[in-house]
C-alpha cells in the first residue's frame, strides 16, 4: 500500500547545508507549515544521531501555523570522514486522531497513515563558499570607450618624451619686457663687435719701426747751440763755487 503525500511544507524542501568551519557547533533551520485545516503531528529523525542535536524533534503543529526546527551539527574534529558520511534526516507527519495525545500518536499510528520527506545533509567549507561566489560572478567586459582608452595608452606609451633644447624662443613668440628687450639688444651689439673683430685683418705694430728710431737716436749729430749752452750752463755753476 503506498504511503500517503506529505502534508507539511519543509523549507528547505531536500537539502540541508552546514557551513564550516566544522570545529564547533553549526547550526541550520528547518521551517515546517501546516497548510491544512486539521493539526498535524510531526517527528524528526536521523542515520547519525550521535552528531546531531534537533530542537524540538517533535510536537503538534496547528492549521495554518509553522514550527522552526534548529538543527545543531557537533563539533566533527579531524576527521576526515566524519563529512563524507552518509548523513540523512526524515521528518514523519501523521494526523493525529481526536482523542489521543500528541505522545501516544506514534505507538499506536498505522505506517500506511504516516507521512515522509528526506533531506540529505551538505556540508560546505570556507573556502568552497568563497569559490562558489567566484564562479557565480558575471565576467566583466569592457566594450567601446574602454577599448578606445587602452589603445590611447598604449599610443602613448609609444612616443618618446619631448626633448629639450637651447635653441633661442623666436622674438615673435615671447611678449617682450623693457628688461627683456635691452638684454638682447646687447647681446646683439656683443654679437656685432665679434663678427668685425673676426673680420678685420689684424693690425700691424709700430714696434719695431721704435726700437729702429730708438737704435738710430745716438747716432745722430749734436747740434753747436746745445754745446754753447751746455757750456754757459757749466760757467755759471763755477763761478758761483769760485765767489
Amino acid at each position: 500500500m503506498s504511503k500517503s503525500e506529505q502534508v507539511l511544507i519543509l523549507d528547505p524542501s531536500t537539502e540541508l547545508k552546514f557551513k564550516g568551519p566544522f570545529d564547533k557547533v553549526v547550526t541550520t533551520q528547518l521551517k515546517l507549515t501546516n497548510p491544512s485545516d486539521k493539526k498535524v503531528c510531526f517527528k524528526v529523525k536521523t542515520t547519525v544521531p550521535k552528531h546531531y542535536c534537533v530542537r524540538p524533534n517533535n510536537g503538534t503543529i496547528e492549521p495554518d501555523e509553522s514550527v522552526i526546527v534548529s538543527i545543531m551539527l557537533q563539533p566533527l574534529g579531524n576527521d576526515p570522514n566524519d563529512k563524507t558520511t552518509k548523513h540523512k534526516f526524515m521528518v514523519q507527519s501523521v494526523h493525529p486522531p481526536s482523542d489521543s495525545a500528541s505522545g501516544d500518536v506514534w505507538k499506536t499510528v498505522n505506517s500506511s497513515s504516516l507521512m515522509d520527506s528526506k533531506l540529505k545533509c551538505v556540508f560546505e567549507s570556507p573556502s568552497q563558499d568563497v569559490v562558489n561566489k567566484d564562479e557565480n560572478t558575471p565576467a566583466v567586459v569592457t566594450q567601446g570607450p574602454a577599448k578606445e582608452k587602452t589603445e590611447d595608452i598604449s599610443q602613448q606609451q609609444n612616443v618618446s618624451p619631448p626633448v629639450s633644447t637651447n635653441m633661442p624662443v623666436p622674438a615673435d613668440s615671447v611678449h617682450e619686457t623693457p628688461e627683456l628687450k635691452a638684454t638682447v639688444d646687447r647681446v646683439n651689439e656683443t654679437e656685432v663687435r665679434q663678427r668685425k673683430l673676426q673680420s678685420s685683418p689684424p693690425q700691424k705694430t709700430n714696434v719695431s719701426q721704435n726700437v729702429t728710431t730708438l737704435t738710430e737716436a745716438p747716432n745722430q749729430q749734436i747740434s753747436p747751440v746745445v754745446y754753447m749752452i751746455v757750456a754757459l750752463i757749466i760757467g755759471i755753476i763755477l763761478g758761483k763755487f769760485v765767489l
